[in-house]
């Protein structure tokens, strides 16, 4: 290549590669801007105002909120009293991808017990409620005085649910929320799957620093208010499915034998000189009762690691009923009266052979027999009266007895039926709190069905047919 030609040439080569250099220089910043500004916050984004954070709950169904603290400093319209002697506000709006009732609030310890929260059932507007407990009873609305919160409204269009308020900083006899100081504030949030309190569709907590307006994006503030977003997984699965597979196993399969084992008592053989029927029937009792206090107390493990209250739902009412009846009920089958015990076989072998000698000597010597004496007859029949009236007597049962199987039986019936009914209900409440992706019901009750058709059948048959 001449001298020319390179001179020529030379700067439209280095026009071409400095141009290049800085697209790939901007696009690299602008990349690295957007990247850093993503990281910088776990979930967190810049809002439309300085101190508008935007925070991202849960992805499917999407949950968002948006939260902003305004003070009578920053703030221009802020100058309602109660608004000024509150230090401010926090400005919510929490945005649900689906129609159902919107809950947020603050709580001690991120548990539901003992916490505060704004609930917004459409058509109606956002109201507080203070929470007890897990179930819907303890969950009451605050007195009129103490509904405050500012510009709140709730609303659903296109299959989304938006629910805007304002709430006072700090008041009086209730949770108050901390600003600056990098203190952390507890929040708990949940989403429904309809527009009625129920058992929620998704629900999680998250913590996070409040910063005034203003001051959080200011250069003096520091680092942006770390926010701890906690887990949408409802915990302690494993622990709850153990409970329901027992007492299905408990209540669904041993305690129907143990009374199938009662009727169909003649068909059963009996060996080893005693009642096998009984043998069954005590032996799939006890165990019914072992499984059902290992159920007891994995409820009242997992409840106490959840932090819920112990026994405030009809679910857990109606359980620690059948724990209390049922150690009643064996505790009395060990303890019955005992029914009366049949002639002894020596007695009875001895009318046999006296009855059979009797009709040799018939046999032998008709002629004699003729003979005797009428009034020694009647003296024999009246002996024979005499001991077949006393046999009667001892084996009629005693009143105690008789007490004692029918409430044993109207017991037992009481107990199925409680625990039949509590094994569907504690199912219902494992697949909402599951999301409905695991209702067994329907495969629960298939099985019940099916062993009380072959139990009902056999029964018909070793009493009626044989």
């Amino acid at each position: 290549m001449s001298a020319a030609s390179f001179k020529n040439r030379f700067p439209l080569r280095w026009t071409t590669t400095t141009t290049l250099f800085f697209v790939l220089l901007v696009a690299f910043s602008i990349f690295s801007s957007s990247h850093a500004q993503s990281t910088s916050n776990h979930n967190v984004e810049d809002g439309k105002g300085e101190g508008l954070v935007a925070l991202v709950l849960n992805e499917d169904p999407m949950v968002v909120v948006e939260y902003e603290v305004l003070t009578p400093e920053n703030t221009a319209d802020l100058t309602d009293e109660a608004v000024v002697a509150a230090g401010g506000v926090l400005d919510v709006t929490l945005s649900y991808e689906g129609e159902g009732y919107v809950a947020l609030g603050t709580s001690p310890d991120l548990k539901m017990a003992g916490s505060e929260v704004v609930i917004g059932m459409f058509p109606g507007i956002p109201e507080k409620y203070s929470i007890s407990g897990y179930d819907t009873s303890g969950i009451v609305r605050m007195p009129d005085q103490q509904q405050t919160l500012l510009e709140a409204s709730v609303s659903q269009e296109d299959g989304m649910t938006v629910m805007r308020f304002r709430k006072l900083l700090s008041e009086e006899g209730e949770l108050e929320l901390t600003v600056g100081g990098g203190i952390q504030n507890n929040f708990i949030w949940a989403v429904g799957h309809g527009n009625s309190l129920g058992y929620h569709a998704v629900r999680s907590t998250f913590s996070a620093a409040l910063e005034a307006s203003g001051e959080a994006s200011g250069e003096a503030s520091g680092p942006a208010p770390e926010v701890v977003v906690g887990s949408t997984v409802v915990p302690y699965k494993g622990s709850w499915a153990f409970h329901g597979t027992m007492a299905t196993i408990a209540w669904g399969l041993f305690a129907p034998l143990a009374i199938a084992s009662s009727l169909c008592r003649t068909i059963i053989p009996n060996k080893g000189g005693g009642a096998l029927w009984l043998k069954i029937h005590i032996f799939l009792n006890v165990m019914c009762v072992v499984m059902t206090m290992v159920v007891f107390f994995t409820a009242l493990s997992t409840t106490g690691k959840s932090g819920s209250g112990h026994f405030n739902g009809t679910h857990q009412k109606v359980g620690l009923s059948i724990v209390v009846l049922s150690i009643f009920q064996v505790l009395g089958g060990f303890f019955r009266p005992h029914p009366p015990h049949p002639p002894s076989s020596s007695a009875a072998d001895h009318d046999h052979e006296k009855a059979a000698k009797t009709g040799d000597e018939e046999t032998v010597d008709a002629e004699k027999l003729e003979e005797v004496d009428v009034d020694q007859q009647m003296e024999e029949e009246a002996a024979a009266a005499a001991a077949a009236a006393e046999a009667a007597a001892a084996s009629k049962k005693s009143s105690a007895r008789v007490a004692f199987e029918i409430g044993h039986r109207v017991m037992a019936g009481v107990l199925l039926g409680l625990a039949l009914y509590n094994i569907d209900e504690g199912l219902r409440l494992y697949a909402l709190r599951y999301s409905n992706v695991e209702d067994y019901r329907m495969v629960y009750w298939i099985m019940v069905g099916c062993l009380f058709g072959m139990i009902a059948v056999t029964s018909i048959y070793s009493n009626f047919v044989i």
